[in-house]
């Protein structure tokens, strides 16, 4: 080993005298004199008394109500009753004193004083450091911004900087601190003679980029990941081992995100039984292996929410979006899941949502019905039921406009049937209807006039409608719709048509994304398929002026495990199975909280953990937002009140604008 003069001159030195000569230096700085301070700096809730409290009383006086005793807190300031804290921390009855004997923590006379010197100081609270926003400082110095905020740290603590150190010192502290290894002399020389700010960034850049930077680092993994346990790596006969330290040695080499970096040790193994519980699948066992994610993630517009790559032009709307992330429902396979969703119910019956706010709301258009359901892809597994009144009279069924040539069936005028024919006849059945109505007065009757109206007015208003021809090719362009083709592209742009017109409620299905196999390719072709047009709706009705009374919300019925599915026997691989713990939807205008992230999972995506919400709390709250109570929204059908909602259901009221 050569050692590294303070000098130009190259000596050799051996091994023990420069080992020695390091700890002397070493021993220097750390024994050299401090200058005494003047004064204590003033007393900190955040720094002195809160890591007191955490240690010592929080576990039973804390935030957790399962865990806290006697109903007293001491983390809240306007519930701590500081008498009584003062008296306890100083009792000497082992039956009083404040923590408990058997909790084996004791308050030390230090924290004692502490504590008793915060309550004389009228015991000011200060909030979670990591809740408070950080400020950015004006910096006054043409030193750079790291050195300034070092520079107001120590004058702070009222220390002054050591002298700079010389280039051979910095080299080899770069190095040692990077990769582990001393620099060579070559390097260390040519560093030396290059005094600008370049040359320091350049080996810096090299030594991350070098593979010695990651077995360095890898070496500190390895060992909490308890590499070497059991008979030990130099006991690994077969190498199994080596090529998980390999791959973690190029994951510290990439950069590799933390995140990603512990989830993918995960992938291939079964989650804990701990994470699962008995939640039951579709298809997949609950010791099925962990599939890595997919897809690069990244953060988008100034809210920074955080999109997969496929949705990446979501992007362009982020900060109009208010995400859910924590969406729980009841059911797990599709009919079920999509008739819960949109019903507040698992079996067919129950008035959708749509029929809801018709019922509530009533029409503002005459040519067009008010709800109106259009489908693209290979259809919707719970069928009609999704759009269906239910028990409400049928005049607030939705009304299903379909693909192709005919969008509404029976309406078109057969051939050779004039419209002098066809209003006599519409008159005589109307006048029919009327008669049968006035007699019996069923209100099925009266939808049936309803309809019959509507159907004549539609076949003027319909063609209307669905003629794209006026729309300018700078708007076909923004949605990526082809006039002629049909696509979820196409319903998007007719419905931001539909909304110019009045129609209330407008329901798209894009159904083909039950991805059981290849996750990956499904997903793409999907979003794909959604993601522009989603965005370029909500943009579209934003230059419009309609995005503030217009509420958009995009999701599915429930989200996919993160373990994979295969199976063989269906020709199934690299898939996901139906998951209704932990799923996303995306809700933007109407009155929610533009670029918002509202929920948190698990680090598996399992479970929701944090600001959970049931599929019942997001119908209160769309109901909230198109103006109504949820609780007070009913229909009394077979002896009761029924709501959307049942029993169940409250407002998120965090995601309010």
């Amino acid at each position: 080993m050569q050692a590294l003069p303070s000098s130009n001159r190259r000596r050799s030195l051996p091994v023990t005298f420069f080992v020695a000569i390091l700890s002397f230096v070493f021993a220097g700085q750390l024994l050299s004199p401090q200058p005494a301070l003047s004064q204590q700096p003033a007393l900190s809730y955040n720094r002195d008394v809160r890591p007191i409290l955490s240690k010592h009383c929080f576990a039973c006086h804390g935030p957790d109500d399962q865990t806290r005793e006697a109903g007293a807190r001491i983390d809240v300031a306007d519930e701590i009753d500081l008498d009584d804290v003062l008296s306890r921390i100083e009792e000497t009855d082992a039956d009083l004193v404040m923590p408990p004997p058997e909790f084996n923590k004791p308050l030390n006379p230090k924290s004692i004083a502490v504590l008793k010197e915060w309550i004389a100081g009228g015991a000011k609270y200060q909030r979670h450091w990591s809740f408070v926003p950080p400020q950015k400082n004006k910096v006054t110095t043409t030193a750079h911004p790291v050195d300034f905020f070092i520079d107001q740290k120590l004058a702070a603590a009222q220390l002054a900087p050591t002298n700079k150190a010389d280039a051979y010192t910095r080299i080899r502290r770069v190095h040692l601190d990077l990769i582990g290894l001393p620099p060579t002399v070559v390097a260390a020389d040519k560093f030396a003679r290059d005094p600008s700010q370049a040359a320091y960034e350049k080996i810096v850049d090299d030594l991350l980029a070098s593979p010695r930077y990651g077995e360095r680092w890898a070496q500190r993994w390895l060992d909490l990941a308890r590499y070497a346990d059991t008979n030990g790596y130099e006991k690994d006969r077969d190498r199994t081992m080596w090529p998980y330290r390999d791959w973690v040695i190029r994951a510290i080499n990439q950069g590799k995100a933390f995140d990603q970096f512990t989830v993918e040790q995960l992938a291939g193994k079964p989650l804990p039984p701990s994470i699962i519980g008995d939640q039951r699948y579709a298809f997949i066992q609950p010791d099925a292996a962990v599939l890595e994610p997919q897809f690069e993630f990244d953060q988008y517009g100034d809210a920074g929410i955080t999109l997969g790559s496929p949705l990446k032009q979501l992007g362009a709307v982020a900060d109009d979006l208010c995400m859910v992330r924590a969406v729980t429902t009841d059911q797990f396979n599709h009919a079920p899941a999509q008739i819960f969703f949109n019903t507040g119910f698992s079996q067919p019956g129950r008035p959708c949502l749509g029929s809801w706010a018709m019922y509530g709301l009533g029409s503002e258009t005459k040519d067009l019905p008010a709800f109106i359901v259009m489908s693209t892809g290979a259809g919707v597994s719970g069928g009609s039921s999704l759009w269906s009144s239910g028990f409400l009279p049928t005049t607030y069924t939705g009304v299903q406009f379909r693909n192709g040539r005919e969008p509404i069936l029976n309406v078109a005028t057969p051939k050779n049937f004039s419209d002098e024919i066809q209003r006599d006849s519409i008159d005589l059945i109307n006048r029919l209807n009327k008669n049968r109505f006035a007699e019996f007065e069923d209100p099925e009757i009266a939808t049936r006039i309803s309809s019959f109206e509507m159907a004549a007015r539609l076949q003027t208003s319909a063609p209307e409608l669905m003629d794209l021809k006026t729309e300018t090719a700078e708007t076909l362009q923004l949605y990526g719709c082809d006039p002629a083709k049909e696509s979820f592209a196409r319903s998007c742009l007719l419905a931001r048509r539909m909304i110019q017109r009045g129609v209330r409620f407008i329901n798209i299905y894009h159904s083909g994304g039950d991805a059981h196999s290849d996750v990956k390719g499904n997903t793409q072709n999907n979003c794909k398929a959604t993601a522009q047009a989603t965005a370029a709706l909500i943009t579209d009705l934003k230059r419009h002026g309609m995005l503030d009374e217009t509420l958009v919300i995009w999701g599915g019925e429930f989200g996919r495990t993160p373990m994979v599915e295969t199976n063989p026997t269906l020709g199934r691989k690299a898939g996901r199975d139906h998951h209704p713990q932990a799923f996303t939807m995306l809700m933007a205008g109407g009155g929610v909280k533009a670029g918002t992230t509202f929920g948190t999972t698990d680090d598996f995506g399992f479970n929701s953990i944090q600001n959970k919400v049931h599929v019942h709390d997001l119908q209160a709250t769309i109901l909230h937002l198109l103006g109504f109570d949820h609780k007070r929204l009913t229909f009394f059908h077979a002896g009761r009140d029924y709501r959307l909602t049942d029993v169940h259901g409250k407002v998120i009221r965090e995601i309010l604008a």
